[in-house]
């Protein structure tokens, strides 16, 4: 968390982790259109940022992005393929940031945090 915490501190903004994600299956969030900015840190494996009107961006770890606030986008780990709603991927889950959300399944794992 070192390159995250010195990007926050860099750009003078705080930063508020809200999921870690543990996946090694197919899988994709959408998250809507956010009244703040939004980061992703890349921990471990590959991932793709999906964005509308614009090119899937392979993320690899060690990867951090910063999207401004109001920007809808997924986090994937194919360029194309459903995606599940944010708000629906944690309906269910009361383990809190601290307590990964789990798309298991065969493949290399990928693990990314995710905050505002």
């Amino acid at each position: 968390m070192d390159v995250l915490a010195d990007v926050l501190s860099a750009t003078k903004i705080g930063g508020t982790v809200t999921a870690r994600v543990h996946a090694s299956g197919p899988w994709g969030i959408e998250f809507p259109h956010l009244p703040t900015a939004t980061f992703h840190h890349v921990t471990q494996g590959t991932c793709w940022l999906r964005r509308p009107g614009a090119e899937p961006l392979p993320l690899m770890a060690g990867d951090v992005v910063l999207l401004p606030a109001g920007t809808g986008h997924a986090m994937a780990g194919a360029p194309t393929g459903p995606t599940i709603r944010f708000d629906d991927v944690t309906r269910g889950h009361h383990g809190g940031p601290a307590s990964p959300i789990d798309f298991p399944g065969p493949g290399p794992q990928t693990r990314v945090v995710c905050g505002g």
